[in-house]
């Protein structure tokens, strides 16, 4: 049995992860005080912005950077799965004009603020996304980085790249996050997604 690692986030919440296996959008409980109206985030568009507002909310006023990287995540996440549409198996039960976007529930879950131990070290890190090999850590200028655990640095430039660039700086595992996922599954509404189409 994997030790569980506890990652605290935004200054007051915390979530627990298993090396082996990543923290996607899909994954754990997100902390509302009450889960959307179903009928709110059932289109794939609108859990999406749900999911982008819920992020910038949990980022502080004025982390700027932060911000930017935040929205910039979740947008690039939608065009990289428009980019990539005609690869994914279709959903049913959804649009079929939408439907392909349930696939970026499957993007990996970004956790500002990010404090945590691993190998050994403690580390603070301004975003966090937990991939089945561990951590990668997002910072914006050097500072804090470790070689203990995987980094990106996103200076300006990275910040205002296209959405392929900006997934492609994280890394290709990040850039294809559907590809180890056998079906997304919605983030609040669990009987929303019938399964794939064969």
């Amino acid at each position: 049995m994997m030790d569980r690692v506890d990652i605290s986030y935004d200054g007051s919440n915390t979530v627990s992860v298993v090396p082996g296996r990543g923290l996607r959008l899909m994954g754990e409980v997100y902390p509302l005080f009450r889960p959307p109206d179903p009928a709110s985030v059932s289109d794939p568009d609108a859990c999406l912005d749900f999911l982008k507002t819920l992020h910038l909310s949990l980022c502080p006023v004025f982390d700027i950077r932060l911000r930017r990287w935040m929205g910039a995540y979740f947008d690039a996440v939608r065009v990289q799965t428009d980019r990539h549409a005609s690869e994914l198996a279709p959903v049913a039960g959804l649009d079929p004009e939408v439907a392909h976007r349930a696939w970026c529930y499957a993007a990996y879950r970004p956790l500002s603020n990010a404090r945590f131990a691993f190998a050994g070290e403690a580390h603070e890190v301004p975003v966090l996304l937990w991939l089945a090999d561990g951590p990668l850590a997002i910072f914006f200028d050097n500072t804090g980085a470790s070689e203990a655990i995987r980094s990106v640095v996103f200076r300006e430039a990275e910040l205002a790249a296209p959405a392929e660039e900006f997934l492609s700086a994280l890394g290709g595992d990040v850039a294809a996050y559907w590809r180890d996922v056998a079906a997304p599954r919605h983030p609040f509404v669990r009987s929303a997604l019938s399964g794939l189409r064969g």
